[in-house]
Order: structure tokens, then sequence, then C-alpha cells
């Protein structure tokens, strides 16, 4: 007992030297930090080593993030920063809290390890997100990790807002981002760094949704009603039609019903990780805010992390079967859209819903087939695009990124056929 008195008395007496040399190192620290140039990427890498040895990690972080930005390919820096991230929470951020508290009033704040979660929803909800969101930090790094990319670990925690009602979200993106959100559930915005969602149990969709699930029910019994009444009349050819078009509305009735179970159950799921998939992308340097990527490489990334439900595991690894039916189906009836032009687009058309869910499932089918037999093709990818010059690229430029990454996109094309042919 004697012992672990002078032990604790020791400990207590030397608290106050500890603190006094990390603060004169961390004085220390910003001195050194000051004096260096902004692109001296040696001299930050000798500062993130010597704040490190005198346990000033944050601030060995901040310098190894800067040699990333200086030289993506600086290995010690990498392997330095991920160690300290694996080991440390990211800073506490009091002031950026505080901040974020005053642009918020009316919504609560729940801390997650990586997220600052803003909410004005209930806290099961808001608390349900933001695990949601943790998986999908941890599972967007354990893949590209493990799949030998070099996703940057997080500087600060992101933030995501959340509004319990449609309206009041649809008026904060026309008023901050500019935007008009009315048919979408979520969003990330580059502009704030912020991904911002609302309970779509609260959409005019899903009330929507919900008349319409009515509606094919009660067409439903009135063409079962029919066929019994065109078969007890021997009216074979009628109840053939009759049962094609019974067929048809059941498939529509089961798709509203299981994607108003899905909301109803999990929120936007879905949503949720698609925004933040895009979210960190650009905390990671996966990708560089400043340059403008083709739709496929955005969207195809997203996509590819949707899971059904909170539980489903998800990531480019697995297979979206929403997107694969999705797909599918839209190809028992239309051509594939060429690989020149998906690869060499910015954004899909305004007017045309058919072409952006044919764009967006192609992304994901094209992003998935270079992750599984392109990877080192699309680690240059990647790589190239970090490095690319600043602000709009045009359609030919983003072709000419693919190929010299991919090759020549006639001989490329016919094996992204055939991978769509194999996913029917």
């Amino acid at each position: 007992m004697r012992y672990h008195l002078l032990i604790l008395t020791a400990v207590c007496l030397l608290a106050p030297a500890i603190e006094s040399a990390r603060a004169n190192s961390a004085i220390e620290f910003m001195q050194r930090r000051d004096a260096l140039a902004e692109d001296d990427a040696t001299g930050h890498y000798k500062l993130g080593v010597w704040a490190e040895s005198r346990s000033l990690k944050h601030q060995a972080a901040l310098m190894y993030h800067r040699v990333l930005e200086l030289d993506p390919d600086q290995n010690d820096a990498y392997q330095r920063l991920v160690r300290i991230a694996d080991t440390t929470r990211l800073p506490a951020d009091a002031a950026y809290r505080a901040e974020l508290r005053n642009a918020f009033p009316d919504h609560e704040l729940h801390v997650s390890e990586h997220y600052l979660v803003l909410y004005d929803t209930d806290e099961k909800w808001a608390r349900s997100r933001a695990a949601l969101l943790e998986k999908a930090h941890d599972v967007f790094y354990a893949t590209y990790r493990r799949m030998g990319f070099r996703p940057r670990p997080l500087k600060r925690r992101m933030v995501c807002v959340l509004f319990a009602d449609h309206a009041d979200f649809d008026a904060y993106a026309r008023r901050v981002d500019r935007v008009s959100m009315g048919w979408s559930a979520g969003y990330y915005s580059t502009g704030t760094n912020r991904i911002v969602f609302y309970d779509e149990r609260t959409s005019p969709h899903f009330k929507k949704m919900l008349e319409k699930i009515e509606s094919l029910r009660a067409q439903a019994d009135d063409l079962r009603a029919q066929i019994t009444a065109a078969s007890n009349a021997r009216q074979h050819a009628i109840v053939f039609d009759l049962r094609a078009k019974l067929e048809e509305v059941d498939k529509q009735l089961r798709w509203n019903r299981n994607r108003h179970k899905a909301i109803s159950k999990d929120g936007n799921t879905v949503k949720s990780t698609h925004e933040a998939v895009h979210q960190l992308a650009f905390n990671s340097g996966h990708q560089n805010a400043a340059v403008q990527y083709p739709f496929w490489f955005n969207e195809g990334l997203a996509t590819n992390f949707e899971p059904a439900n909170a539980a489903e595991r998800f990531g480019p690894l697995q297979l979206n079967e929403y997107r694969r039916l999705q797909l599918v189906d839209t190809l028992k009836e239309t051509e594939p859209i060429a690989l020149k032009d998906l690869v060499s687009t910015h954004k899909p058309p305004t007017d045309d819903l058919d072409h952006t869910l044919l764009m967006y499932n192609q992304a994901w089918a094209l992003y998935r087939f270079l992750f599984k037999f392109h990877r080192d093709e699309l680690k240059a990818y990647v790589r190239h695009m970090n490095t690319a010059k600043h602000g709009r690229r045009t359609p030919e430029q983003f072709e000419k990124d693919f190929v010299d990454a991919f090759g020549p996109i006639d001989k490329l094309e016919p094996k992204y056929k055939r991978y769509l042919d194999n996913l029917k």
C-alpha cells in the first residue's frame, strides 16, 4: 500500500512538469512551423517526426497531411499518419463545435468517433444515422487500404446535418447551397463540406408512395375480379391478357411495399452511405475538391456503397443487388450507353430521368468492373486525377484521362459489355 502511495505522489509531483514541458514543446512547434516554407515537404516531415517524439501527435499528423498534399507518394509520412490515426482520437475541436452550434441554434449535437451530427430529429434516429456513418467510414477505409489504395485519415470530424422536416431541409439547401432538393433525401456539399439529410418518412414522396400502394392494391383486386369473371365465361384470351396486367401491377406493388418498408424501418439508409462516401472521398484525398471528375467516377464510387439496410455488408467487394436488378431490367428494353459517352460525361441530362437512372446504374457497373478486373489501372487513374489541372474539364479531357489509365476504349468496351451481360 505504501509503495502505491509513493508512486501516486511521484506522479502528482511530476504531472505539472510534464504539462509544462508539453506546453513548451507546443510553443516551439508553432515557431518551427511558422518558419517553414509552405512547399517544403522535407521540412514538414522532419517537424512531424520531431512533434511525434514529444507526444504532440495531433500536430505531427497535420505535418504529415501537408507532406502528402505536396508528395502523395511519400510512404513514411503516410504510414506514420495512419499509425497516429489508429491509436489517437481526433482533436476535440471545441471552437469548431461552438461555431456549428451557433450556426444551428435549433439543433442538438451528437459527437461520434469521426462525425459531428447536428439534428432536430428524435435522438434515436440521429444516433442510428451516426452509427451508419461510422460504418460507412470503417468500410471505406478498410476496403481501400486492403486493396492498396492510400486514403488519408481525417484531419477533423466531418459534419452531418439532420432535419426532421422535409420543408426545413429544402429551405436550408436553397439558402446555403443554392440548390433545390425537393427530389432528393440528402446530398453532400463540397462548398460547406457537409452531408445533409432529412427523415424521409416526412417526405411528400413518402405520402405519395402510400397513396400509390393503395391505388395498386385496388387495381390488383379489380383485375382478380375480372379474371374470375372471364374465367367463368371461358374467355381464355382475355384471362391471359388480364393475368399479364396483374403480374405487372403485382410487380409494382411489391417494389413500392418493399421501398415503403425499407424507409419505415431504416430511413434513408442508401442515401446516407452514398453521400457519406462522397464526403469521405474528398476528405481522405481519394478525390481532389479542386478537380472536376466525370460522372462515372463520382457516382460509380458512391453507388458501390449502398446497403439495402443498416445490417447489410456493402462496398465494391459486395454486389449491389438493387443496382444490378435495375440495370438488368433496363437493358432488356434498351442498349447500354456507349463507353466513350459514359466516361466523357460530367453530369446527366436534367430532362430525361430514364437516361439519368441508366447512367447511375452503368456507372455502378463500370466502377465495380474496373475495381475487380483493372484495379492497378484504377489506382493510376485516382493518382492522376488527384494531381490533374484544377477547374473544369472538357469531354475530350475526360476521355483522354480514361484512355491514359485504362487503354483504348474500343479494346476495353467488349469486356465491359460482357460484364454487363453476366450481371443478368
